[in-house]
């Protein structure tokens, strides 16, 4: 209670939850009316009343999100340059962790970017380098046994959209690094729980990054929303 006639201020602890209030919509129906009224600004009273409390756009600023991919990037590349080989095996479980850790992180950020708008559309079909190897479909085990069930005799150059490689990771059934002659890290063992019965595939964690860096520096510099009446949504495309 305040004292004194002046008001009493809380301060909010960084585990303290904030809690949006919204009213429910009735209808899906009202929703849709709802939400072309948004995009021709054309909101009126009784519609208002359906509007969330507060609305909170997410991945609003995309500069922090990049900022931490590049960061994380410089971590990987950071690790990159360790012999392995002069590693205790804890050592070596963190060092191994930490950048399996990043590239996920990078990863489910590029995606976020992607999916929120803040990144050009081109992005997500720019190819990258990787080989590929084949399902032995007469073998059986662990997937961690990879001689067993893949063909890694037979190697198989392709390029690969950046948003697949992202999925890969995202939805990642394997994800295993793999050090050089020189005992450094330089490649990715990796694939999803749906492409798992299909192909393994092997990404040059250099380029990985490399390509990874490039991506965080697009900006957007034009956007267009379309109203698809096939599909009932809007459509946004970037540039």
């Amino acid at each position: 209670m305040a004292t004194g006639g002046k008001q009493k201020l809380q301060r909010h602890s960084p585990d303290r939850k904030f809690k949006c209030r919204s009213k429910s919509y009735r209808s899906d129906e009202e929703v849709l009316r709802i939400f072309k009224a948004f995009f021709h600004l054309e909101l009126n009273q009784a519609s208002r009343k359906y509007t969330p409390d507060i609305i909170i756009n997410m991945a609003f600023e995309s500069y922090y999100w990049k900022k931490d991919i590049r960061k994380d990037i410089s971590t990987i590349q950071r690790k990159m340059e360790i012999n392995l080989q002069t590693l205790t095996s804890k050592k070596l479980d963190e060092v191994c962790s930490i950048v399996e850790i990043k590239v996920f992180l990078i990863a489910f950020a590029i995606r976020k970017l992607l999916d929120t708008k803040k990144i050009p559309d081109r992005v997500a079909a720019k190819k990258i380098k990787i080989i590929k190897f084949k399902r032995n479909s007469r073998a059986h085990g662990a997937f961690f046994n990879f001689k067993k069930l893949y063909e890694l005799d037979k190697p198989i150059k392709a390029d690969m959209e950046a948003k697949l490689i992202l999925n890969q990771i995202i939805h990642g059934f394997v994800f295993q690094v793999f050090a050089n002659k020189s005992g450094k890290l330089s490649h990715l063992y990796i694939t999803s729980d749906y492409d798992k019965s299909k192909f393994l595939y092997l990404v040059n964690i250099k380029t990985l990054m490399k390509n990874f860096k490039e991506i965080s520096k697009q900006q957007v510099v034009s956007m267009s929303i379309k109203y698809d009446p096939s599909r009932g949504i809007f459509v946004t495309t970037t540039n």
